[in-house]
């Protein structure tokens, strides 16, 4: 009756003609959890609520608690509850927040949050800077958060948000795969503290031949016709080793690959 439009067909974006390492960043482990902050306001309170998110996409699950800040001590302490209430994943793909990457100046360090995850055998993945997109399981539970909680109901109270949440997880977690799987703690011995940069090439500041990427605050220069591509990079903390790859066709190709010491006031205890 002229009232709708014909869906139309999906076309594959950026993504893919900038070869976003989509295939490496599954390779990397079986279950990835991703992990965001959000932050709302409620009426007749000027200070804001803060909450971290936490999702799987495999397991279709999400999960939220409140915070008092977007710092790195509420970081781990929501992850130890995590991992002790749920389950251990192999690794933590989260944005370049200084709650969870560390420094915004000093170079090649390890964070608080980064070292707290070697501890529990799971590697971090770090999303480019500006590409929400990147960490798309968890932007999208944000959206069913926003749609079927924030905006939802109209909060009196900070205990009204912290019962009304609990009901929220409640149901997350009915309906997710997880309570229908079986995890076990990690007891790998042989695992090698390892942290993974999404990164897209941009145009060298210094040689205009030349492309680059930022690592810890370290400026890594690739060849040029990388340049608004992605690239993932490996650094491997027992090797102090940093490996730049490009995925093509789902094929890891290594285009650089360099020493890379951590700042000698970082001390890292697997």
């Amino acid at each position: 009756m002229g009232l709708s439009k014909p869906h139309k067909k999906k076309i594959k974006g950026c993504s893919q003609y900038q070869h976003y390492p989509k295939t490496l960043i599954n390779q990397i482990g079986e279950l990835i959890l991703e992990i965001d902050f959000i932050q709302r306001f409620i009426k007749g309170q000027t200070n804001p609520i803060h909450f971290i998110g936490f999702s799987c996409k495999k397991l279709k699950f999400r999960q939220y608690r409140r915070i008092s800040a977007q710092t790195n001590i509420n970081v781990i302490k929501e992850l130890n509850w995590f991992f002790n209430n749920l389950f251990i994943p192999d690794a933590i793909k989260m944005d370049n927040d200084s709650a969870f990457i560390g420094s915004n100046s000093a170079k090649r360090t390890i964070s608080q949050t980064v070292k707290f995850l070697f501890y529990k055998k799971i590697i971090s993945i770090f999303t480019n800077p500006r590409n929400p997109w990147n960490n798309g399981s968890i932007e999208g539970s944000n959206s069913v958060f926003a749609r079927n909680f924030w905006n939802k109901f109209q909060f009196d109270s900070i205990n009204d948000i912290d019962e009304k949440l609990k009901l929220f997880n409640q149901s997350s977690l009915e309906y997710s795969d997880c309570g229908q799987n079986k995890f076990e703690n990690k007891n790998n011995e042989n695992f090698v503290p390892q942290i993974y940069f999404i990164r897209k090439v941009r145009e060298s500041q210094k040689n205009n031949n030349e492309g680059e990427i930022n690592i810890l605050n370290e400026k890594i220069e690739l060849p040029a016709e990388y340049i608004n591509l992605y690239t993932l990079s490996e650094l491997d903390l027992k090797t102090e080793t940093l490996c730049v790859y490009f995925e093509k066709e789902q094929m890891k190709i290594l285009i650089k690959k360099i020493k890379f010491q951590i700042n000698k006031n970082c001390k890292i205890t697997i």
